[in-house]
């Protein structure tokens, strides 16, 4: 397998068809995106760079990562991967307003109408992962 540090993304035009959408018909950039990676398949990535690991301990700390993040995050603890970002819990809301939060006696769980994990790309280091810089380093 060739190594490639640097492939370049390929990106293509996609037309609106949703006739119910007011952006029917127009043009959209869409990245062309490969094959969806496995766990085995990343970390073979991972040793095709030159791991001094094997497979199995590379997948087994994965599928670590995979199990414990999502459960820090579901308690309010944020994790940080240096170098790659921040993953965190957030809160949404429908039709909260400031009557409805000021209330003595609303309840919480109606306020709530989801909980979701959050990815927030590093900025701080040449790994930079963030809009424009992000598209010059691949693209």
């Amino acid at each position: 397998m060739a190594l490639v540090n640097n492939p370049v993304m390929g990106i293509n035009l996609r037309q609106n068809k949703n006739s119910k959408n007011a952006g029917y018909g127009k043009y959209y950039p869409e990245v062309d995106l490969q094959k969806t990676l496995t766990i085995r398949g990343f970390a073979q990535h991972m040793i095709d760079h030159g791991s001094k690991y094997n497979r199995g301990d590379i997948e087994n700390i994965l599928s670590m990562v995979t199990e414990c993040l999502p459960e820090l995050v579901a308690q309010g603890q944020p994790v940080k991967v240096d170098g790659l970002g921040i993953f965190r819990a957030t809160a949404s809301s429908e039709g909260a307003d400031e009557a409805t939060v000021k209330r003595k006696d609303f309840v919480l769980s109606s306020l709530v109408k989801g909980i979701h994990m959050r990815f927030l790309p590093q900025s701080d280091s040449f790994k930079n992962l963030t809009s424009k810089r992000f598209l010059n380093e691949r693209v």
